[in-house]
């Protein structure tokens, strides 16, 4: 268990420094048959992160114990978790029990708090549903795969205007069919995907509600062409290749050597070999005016972004430096505007998992700016009752809002002449 504390302190001060996100860096790690306890000590810690800081100041633990990712997993445990199981530390936590001890009881009653978990942010008790995506390509319909699913689980079909309550409320025994978006399907969060024999024979792709949408709104008809800008790990990528299908093409592009191994070994994986042509390509760089890039018709940019809409995130009241939002809006409005002068392109979709209109709304209305030829179409009606029309006719959400991450999602359309 030692070992455990080590390995999961290490892997929360990799995600407060951001390079990574607690599943990342946790799955990175040499694989052990601890590997999920650390992954959810990790968890634990983070969302515990502000209420353990503020009763670790009043002892002076922190010096005798150093590495602020070891401390919170280690008085996580000593804490509020299972009780801490290195006899080494628990003697120096022992030392400062009544005051770590007592600090906890005392914030409670401050906080008119019953319990533990009664000290957190309400967004951050919320448990998000997990979600999987049938693969049309691997020889299943989603109707086939429902039924696979009534063997082992209670199959819910709630209406759009029911789906986040009653996705908040499953329990370990429910599947939610989603009703806005065709093919996906709401897992508790309790519930190992991975396990699951369809995820494992490829019928079924593990993505998050919110990742699902650009693909939904760009909606590429049957034997397209259509771009990726920036593809890895693949997964929207995989879905315009289901629109399109074999008589399509989807042309990924990826900059990064690590990623573009990542993208093609996944279509191949995926059967979306045939139809996705991986490109190891920096997107900005290309010559629009040749082919393939000419033959394009639809373009998917999801550029990199803050990520302030990621449960996560939440779960680490993280907040980005204006100086970094800015530096992103800047790649992204340079990215968008990219995309605007591909010849044939008629649609575009742009997407973030931020929910910093600067790198949102803001992007956009400058690339319009400076592209007149295009304008801001209504994505709502790519996918109705999704959520409520925020007057823009971009999709904005907030994380938790839609039973997922936050997200944001804006079609830009060509102009007729």
């Amino acid at each position: 268990m030692s070992d455990c504390y080590a390995i999961a302190g290490k892997c929360i001060d990799q995600v407060i420094a951001k390079k990574g996100t607690p599943k990342s860096v946790v799955f990175n790690e040499k694989k052990s048959k601890q590997t999920k306890l650390i992954y959810k000590l990790v968890i634990e810690s983070l969302k515990y992160r502000s209420v353990l800081q503020e009763l670790l100041k009043k002892s002076q633990i922190g010096k005798e114990i150093k590495g602020e990712g070891r401390l919170l997993a280690l008085s996580y445990d000593f804490l509020i978790g299972d009780g801490l199981k290195n006899k080494k530390y628990l003697k120096i936590f022992t030392k400062y029990k009544s005051v770590l001890k007592n600090g906890l009881t005392l914030m409670k009653v401050k906080r008119k708090a019953t319990c533990n978990e009664d000290l957190l942010p309400k967004d951050v008790t919320t448990h998000m549903p997990r979600y999987a995506r049938v693969n049309l390509l691997a020889g299943k319909t989603a109707k086939e795969i429902e039924e696979t699913l009534k063997e082992s689980f209670n199959v819910l079909k709630p209406t759009p205007e029911s789906f986040v309550q009653t996705a908040l409320e499953m329990t370990s025994k429910d599947v939610l069919v989603d009703p806005s978006l065709k093919g996906l399907f709401a897992f508790h969060s309790s519930t190992n995907i991975a396990d699951l024999f369809l995820n494992k024979e490829g019928y079924l792709i593990i993505q998050d509600r919110a990742s699902c949408l650009p693909p939904f709104v760009l909606a590429p008809k049957e034997g397209e062409t259509v771009l990726d800008c920036t593809a890895a790990p693949g997964n929207k990528t995989h879905q315009l290749a289901s629109a399109v299908g074999r008589k399509g093409k989807v042309i990924a592009c990826e900059a990064d050597p690590k990623r573009f191994r990542l993208l093609s070994s996944r279509m191949k994986q995926l059967y979306a070999g045939e139809i996705v042509e991986s490109k190891f390509q920096d997107y900005l760089k290309i010559d629009v005016t040749q082919k393939p890039w000419s033959d394009c018709t639809k373009i998917m940019l999801d550029p990199s972004c803050s990520g302030s809409g990621m449960a996560h995130r939440r779960i680490m009241q993280e907040q980005d430096p204006k100086e970094r939002i800015e530096s992103l809006a800047k790649f992204q409005e340079e990215a968008l505007l990219k995309a605007t002068t591909f010849p044939n392109a008629k649609e575009i979709s742009y997407s973030t998992c931020s929910t910093h209109d600067r790198e949102n709304n803001e992007v956009v209305n400058a690339v319009l700016a400076n592209a007149q030829s295009w304008e801001v179409a209504n994505a709502f009606k790519r996918v109705p009752k999704f959520c409520e029309d925020s007057g823009t006719n971009t999709l904005s959400l907030e994380p938790f809002s839609s039973a997922t991450n936050g997200f944001f999602v804006a079609l830009l359309k060509r102009k007729d002449k």
